[in-house]
């Protein structure tokens, strides 16, 4: 993993944005939070050297019930950032009324960000603790943005996500 941080690490051209990468690779390392982006074979997300010279974070996350409590101390520009980036309330794989992976992205992230990007990477791995991770089968990245049918594996799908997606 010390090839991956050095590897990153030496994309990112910005002091400024190498160093904030590096203290997120420490922190990670410290809470022994794997470099891999995994968590007992799930995904959590991953950090990573933009093209741009800078990095981003990018931390898996479903909208489920514990979201909007998890939110709740955050502040009003967090809140729609999470927001619009994570599927709609009672399916948490679905925006706009279709399937499509969801998570959130974060690049050059200040200091404020980095403490909410650690906040919200425990509550990914709590999620995936506790198994409140959604039941729904992978969603390929040629199928994402379609309007899929049912689930392979439950042959339905949740009510709520069908009636948004047929208003």
């Amino acid at each position: 993993m010390i090839d991956k941080v050095n590897t990153t690490l030496a994309k990112i051209t910005n002091d400024a944005h190498k160093q904030s990468a590096q203290n997120m690779f420490d922190w990670l390392a410290a809470n022994k939070i794997s470099l891999s982006g995994k968590y007992k074979d799930k995904r959590w997300g991953m950090v990573n050297a933009a093209n741009d010279g800078g990095w981003f974070v990018h931390i898996n996350v479903q909208y489920d019930e514990y979201l909007d409590e998890f939110l709740s101390g955050e502040s009003a520009e967090t809140k729609t950032m999470v927001r619009a980036q994570v599927g709609h309330m009672g399916c948490p794989r679905c925006k706009t009324g279709k399937c499509q992976f969801t998570g959130i992205d974060i690049a050059n992230p200040d200091e404020r960000q980095i403490e909410f990007i650690k906040k919200l990477i425990l509550y990914r791995i709590n999620a995936i603790k506790e198994g409140r991770l959604p039941k729904c089968s992978y969603v390929k990245v040629s199928r994402r943005g379609e309007t899929l049918e049912p689930c392979a594996v439950h042959k339905v799908c949740d009510p709520k996500c069908r009636a948004m997606k047929n208003p």
